[in-house]
């Protein structure tokens, strides 16, 4: 490959891209849940709609932040068993 990238660092790195993004989509629905719980408590008339979508932005931040610890793992483990096998 003439001045081409290699392709084992292409695999490299698009585990940990996943992972960056996973961690940025769970902060920024986080925020979104912050900002919904917080809006409840100055709506008296819509606190249960503020409060339930809050609810559901918050499990969706725990789903993808536990999907970025998994990705990490997995990447973890990969790594290391590519590494074990060119010993």
């Amino acid at each position: 490959m003439s001045g081409g990238v290699n392709a084992g660092r292409i695999k490299a790195f698009i585990p940990w891209l996943t992972v960056i993004l996973l961690f940025l989509g769970s902060g920024w629905t986080l925020n979104i849940s912050i900002a919904n719980w917080w809006a409840a408590s100055f709506h008296d008339e819509h606190r249960q709609l503020y409060t339930s979508r809050g609810n559901m932005f918050f499990i969706v931040a725990f789903t993808l932040l536990a999907a970025s610890v998994s990705v990490i793992v997995a990447t973890l483990r990969s790594g290391k068993k590519r590494r074990m096998a060119k010993a």
